[in-house]
């Protein structure tokens, strides 16, 4: 059956529904939607891009009275990021989460691949006795500037992401 509220679904679902689902209409009915996954697509209409194309059942209940509704469901396919998307979320998860902070005093992690987005990550460092490929860092009795490159690739697509670090100099009045 095909009401409405279901036309406010796209077949391909592709953005955020936040907002933008209407659950109630004409004052008369109240309208309560759940989804099969909600990881992928959450109840509230928040949309979580999937490693692939990935359906989902959306079960609603169209109410007037709690004694008249109707029920039902439908399916639909939540579309997984594009390459570029990917690349995307893993370079800004790389600036904003993983490297907050570019001035260091201890190991870093170096990680690759990522582990949701299946994306690789290539590092190179300016000067691995300072921050080797592991992450590893050696201090010495000066500040250190050593630029890290890191490379993340999905498919046939790659970015470079380069990051500035102060090593500070290791504490020898101990």
């Amino acid at each position: 059956m095909v009401t409405a509220f279901t036309k406010q679904f796209p077949e391909r679902l592709q953005e955020d529904l936040t907002g933008y689902i209407e659950t109630e209409f004409l004052d008369c009915f109240k309208i309560t939607w759940s989804s099969s996954n909600p990881e992928i697509f959450s109840n509230e209409g928040t949309y979580n891009k999937p490693n692939v194309d990935t359906p989902v059942v959306i079960s609603y209940r169209i109410e007037a009275t709690p004694e008249l509704y109707v029920e039902d469901s439908f399916e639909m396919v939540v579309l997984c990021a594009t390459d570029d998307e990917r690349i995307e979320l893993v370079s800004s998860w790389l600036k904003n989460d993983l490297i907050p902070d570019l001035n260091i005093n201890s190991n870093i992690s170096m990680p690759s691949p990522h582990p949701d987005h299946g994306t690789e990550i290539v590092w190179a460092t300016s000067d691995p006795t300072v921050i080797d490929l592991n992450g590893n860092v050696t201090q010495y009795v000066f500040d250190r500037y050593v630029e890290v490159e890191a490379i993340v690739s999905y498919g046939n697509k790659s970015k470079s992401l380069f990051f500035w670090f102060k090593v500070y100099a290791k504490d020898i009045s101990k």
